[in-house]
C-alpha cells in the first residue's frame, strides 16, 4: 500500500480544493480498499462536515456507507449527516435509503428522528425498493431496535407480493 500513503499524502493538503463529490468518492475509494488511513480520513471529515450542504443524497449515502465499512465513529460527521440526510431523505434513491440505514446499524447509531424519517420513507415507497433493499432495511431496523406497525405492514406486503 505505498502507493495508497503517497497518495493520502499528496491529497491531504489539497482537500480544501476537493468538490463534495470528490470527498464523497475519496472516503468510498479507502472503504472499498480497506484503507484506514486515519489522517487522510480525518481531514475528509473536517472538510465534509464543512460541505455537506452542497452534497448529493448519493454522496451522504455514500460517506455514510465509507465510514461504517472502515467502523470509524466520527460523532461530529455522523451528527452532520444525520441532520443533512434528514432534510433531504425524500430525494434519496431507495438504494440510497436502504444503505443509509444499514450503514448507522453498523455503526450502532440510532438517530431516532433520521431512522423514523428512513423508516416512513420506506413505507411510502416501499414498492419501489427491490427484495435486497428490504432486507436491509429490515436488518438494519432489528440491529437498531426499531419498528412500528406501518413498517411492518409494508415489508409484509412486500413480501406476499413477491410470493
Amino acid at each position: 500500500m505505498p502507493l495508497l500513503h503517497a497518495v493520502a499524502a499528496v491529497s491531504r493538503p489539497r482537500i480544501h480544493d476537493f468538490a463534495p463529490q470528490n470527498l464523497a468518492n475519496s472516503v468510498w475509494a479507502c472503504a472499498s480498499l480497506s484503507f484506514r488511513n486515519l489522517p487522510l480520513l480525518d481531514t475528509i471529515s473536517e472538510r465534509a462536515r464543512h460541505t455537506l450542504h452542497e452534497y448529493s443524497q448519493q454522496d451522504l449515502a455514500n460517506t455514510v456507507w465509507a465510514f461504517a465499512i472502515l467502523s470509524l465513529q466520527d460523532w461530529r460527521l455522523l451528527d452532520a449527516i444525520s441532520a443533512s440526510a434528514l432534510r433531504a431523505i425524500s430525494e434519496f434513491s431507495p438504494q440510497g435509503v436502504a444503505n443509509t440505514a444499514w450503514a448507522f446499524a453498523v455503526l450502532a447509531v440510532s438517530h431516532r428522528p433520521l431512522i423514523n424519517a428512513v423508516a416512513n420513507e420506506a413505507v411510502g415507497r416501499y414498492s419501489e425498493f427491490i427484495a435486497q433493499e428490504l432486507v436491509n432495511l429490515t436488518c438494519s431496523f432489528a440491529s437498531l431496535e426499531y419498528t412500528t406497525q406501518a413498517l411492518r405492514e409494508s415489508v409484509a406486503e412486500s413480501v406476499r407480493q413477491d410470493i
